[in-house]
Parts: C-alpha cells; sequence; structure tokens
C-alpha cells in the first residue's frame, strides 16, 4: 500500500512537472506578444499579460519567482510591499472607499512581476521579449512619422495629433516609454561594435528626436536626465571620453531639437507660468499650478494621515470651492509625490520616495559593462521619478506596466540561480 502511494505521489509531481514544461513557452508567447502590442493597444496588452499570468501561476513560475525575487532582493521586495501596503491601509480611512479599491485595483501589474522574472530568467525568453519590444516601438515610430505627414491617424490618446505626433500612446507617456528605450539603446551600443553599435544608435536618436517632435515636457525632462545618467555611468564605468564624445553630440542635438521644435513653445508657457505664480496670479498661470496648489492645501489640513487611498476628489472639490482663484479641479493633482502627501501624509510620501530609490539603486549597483539589460532597473526606476514630477506615474498604463516589466528583464539578468517552483 505504501509503494502504491508513494508511486502515486511520484507520478503526480512528474505531471505537474510536465505540465509545468508545456506552460512555459506559452507564458514566454504571451509576454513577448504583450510586449509588441504595448505601443498600439491597452487592451491587446492587457489580455496577453493577464493571460501570462494566469499560465505562470497554474505553471508553479509565479511562485518560483517571487520566492527568489524574496531572497535575492529583499530590501526592494520590502518596498514595493510596504507601498501598496500603504495603498491598502489607506483605504481604511477614506472617505470614499470604493474609489480607493479602484486604485488599488490599478496596482494589479505589481503582480506581474514574480512571473517575468521567472520566465525572462532564461537568456533566450530575454532577448525574445526585448526584441519584440523593440520591434514595436520600432513600428510604432513609423506611424509617427506618418502620422507628422498626415498619412496616418492617431489615437484617442491626449495630445496625438499632426502637431503632436505620438501615435497610439499619447503626451503623457510617449517621452517615458521612448525616453527609457533611448537610453536603453545608447547602453547597448557600448557594448556593441561595427555596425550593430551604428544600427541601435541610430534608433536611440531617432527616437530622441521623436519626443522633441512631441509636445510633452515630462519627457523632454525624461530623455535628457536619463540620457545623462547613462553618460555618466559609462564615464564611472571606464568607458573614457572617447566613446562619451558621441553622446555630448547626441545631447547637443537634443538641444537643437528642443530649440527648433514644439518644445520651444511649450517651454515658455512653463517660463510664463513659473513668473505668474511669483506674482501671486495663479489664474494666468497654467491649470496644473492650480492642481498642485489643492494639493498642498489638502495635505496642509491632513498632514499626518492624509485623507486616505481615493479621498482625494471629494478633498480636492472642497479646497476648490474655497479658492475661487484656482482655475481648474481633478481627481488627482498631476504629481506623484504631492498626491502622496495628500493621500497618506507625510509618511506616505517618504514610503515612495524610499521605494524609487531602493529601485533606482539596485540597478546602480549593478556593473554595466557585464549587463546587456540590468540597466534596465535604473533607467525604469529613474523615469517613473522623473515623470512623476508631472503625472501620478505609478498608476498610468504606459508608465507604470512598462516600468514593471522592465523591473523584472533587468532583475532576471543578475540572479545566479534559476527560480524553482
Amino acid at each position: 500500500m505504501a509503494d502504491d502511494t508513494g508511486m502515486r505521489i511520484t507520478a503526480s509531481r512528474i505531471s505537474c512537472r510536465a505540465f509545468a514544461e508545456k506552460c512555459f513557452p506559452i507564458t514566454g508567447g504571451l509576454l513577448c506578444l504583450a510586449a509588441l502590442c504595448f505601443p498600439f493597444s491597452v487592451a491587446a496588452t492587457n489580455a496577453a499579460l493577464g493571460a501570462s499570468l494566469v499560465t505562470g501561476i497554474l505553471s508553479g513560475d509565479w511562485l518560483g519567482g517571487a520566492r527568489q525575487i524574496w531572497m535575492q532582493h529583499r530590501h526592494l521586495t520590502t518596498t514595493i510591499l510596504l507601498y501598496l501596503g500603504l495603498i491598502l491601509a489607506g483605504i481604511l480611512w477614506s472617505n470614499n472607499r470604493a474609489l480607493g479599491m479602484h486604485v488599488l485595483g490599478h496596482q494589479w501589474f505589481w503582480l506581474l512581476l514574480p512571473m517575468v522574472f521567472s520566465v525572462l530568467y532564461h537568456q533566450i525568453w530575454r532577448q525574445r521579449f526585448l526584441f519584440f519590444l523593440s520591434l514595436g516601438l520600432a513600428l510604432h515610430l513609423g506611424l509617427c512619422v506618418l502620422q507628422v505627414f498626415g498619412l496616418a491617424e492617431g489615437t484617442t490618446a491626449g495630445g496625438s495629433s499632426m502637431d503632436d505626433p505620438t501615435g497610439h500612446i499619447g503626451r503623457i507617456g510617449f517621452g517615458f516609454v521612448y525616453g527609457i528605450w533611448a537610453a536603453w539603446l545608447l547602453h547597448l551600443g557600448w557594448l556593441r561594435a561595427g555596425w550593430q553599435r551604428w544600427c541601435v544608435w541610430i534608433l536611440a536618436t531617432w527616437a530622441w528626436l521623436m519626443i522633441f517632435l512631441a509636445q510633452g515636457r515630462s519627457g523632454y525632462l525624461i530623455a535628457f536626465v536619463l540620457l545623462t545618467f547613462v553618460v555618466g555611468r559609462q564615464l564611472l564605468g571606464g568607458h573614457g571620453w572617447k566613446r562619451v564624445t558621441m553622446a555630448f553630440g547626441l545631447i547637443l542635438l537634443m538641444a537643437v531639437a528642443l530649440a527648433a521644435g514644439p518644445g520651444k513653445q511649450r517651454l515658455v508657457e512653463t517660463w510664463n507660468s513659473i513668473q505668474s505664480i511669483q506674482r501671486g496670479d495663479v489664474a494666468t498661470a497654467e491649470g496644473r499650478w492650480s492642481l498642485w496648489l489643492e494639493a498642498v492645501d489638502i495635505w496642509r489640513e491632513h498632514p499626518f494621515i492624509g485623507v486616505g487611498t481615493g479621498g482625494y476628489a471629494a478633498a480636492a472639490v472642497q479646497v476648490f470651492k474655497e479658492h475661487p482663484e484656482y482655475t481648474i479641479k481633478a481627481d488627482h493633482p498631476h504629481n506623484a509625490y504631492l498626491l502622496s502627501m495628500a493621500r497618506w501624509g507625510t509618511g506616505g510620501l517618504v514610503i515612495v520616495l524610499l521605494l524609487l530609490y531602493t529601485w533606482i539603486r539596485t540597478g546602480w549597483q549593478v556593473d554595466w559593462n557585464q549587463n546587456v539589460y540590468a540597466p534596465l532597473i535604473s533607467l525604469s526606476g529613474l523615469a517613473i521619478a522623473v515623470h512623476g514630477l508631472s503625472a501620478s506615474s505609478l498608476e498610468e498604463h504606459f508608465s507604470a506596466v512598462l516600468a514593471v516589466l522592465l523591473l523584472g528583464a533587468g532583475l532576471s539578468e543578475r540572479v545566479g540561480a534559476h527560480p524553482s517552483p
């Protein structure tokens, strides 16, 4: 009887292992499909990611990845859990718990991290994922070029038009997506030679030019900061000035594009708004300043625990009534840091900053001369941090989902052992 039981257990284990082996390529294929669809369709991307998450959980790859991330990246995992716990706890004192649950639901993409880590640990799948993501982004850039000449239409996403060619991504996320991609291509070029280096650097230059043809100021800042970050890291890595000269040439090219393109008008608007605020004239400044001032007022009223997750919208309505000089109100202040302060008080801001610091530092500690993908850790975290100055970057599809996918890809290159179920 004991032998029969042992045989059944062994057969069950073999069956589970066979099932996991069959699911693995399906999970990887769905992840690559999501990467290809990412610039074109939110619905298709989410469907492919959701399906890959399901197969990853059923096969045990998700659980294995979660264990390995906890073991190898304890500090980063802890700060992520602190952030998610803060969102959940904030619902308890929110005046709109239904909206708080909606905000929590937007954080589903963090569940992808263990699955991405586990699948992309295998170099072949890591290469496939970045290839399909790069292919999708390059094709989307081609669509944006057609849009410039009126040969293709954009999307309903904000800021996508012939004068603001951002395709299906839209103005808010365009610079974020292509700023990370271009910065990583710059790094990749340093690890290649000959025609391969020039090909990836031409792609990076194309992405930067398209960023500055658009009208998103956050994108300008992200592109510049990430480019400077990569150049500085390469200098510290011992590459010297010979190779870095081209990078400074690209920075100059970006400055020229900014001065001659649509960015010039946007920067002039920014400067005029700053002068209006200095005069105390909120009404003539851009509406974004009213949103920021509203968030500060909410935080002043609730400096310790904030208004809770989901409580911002109602609090903003009340502040707007009390300050007729404010021009607009919204459900969030278009600033991740002010939103954190208003929702969860000063302590909430500290947790968000700690998450971003740990995220960026994890990638900074990697030897970039030996790693192709690991720099994506710092680049995604830094892009989230910069984008957060003008958007709720940790809650947007194009910024948050891409950042977590690239974080998982970067972490997967650093591990020393394959995560096992």
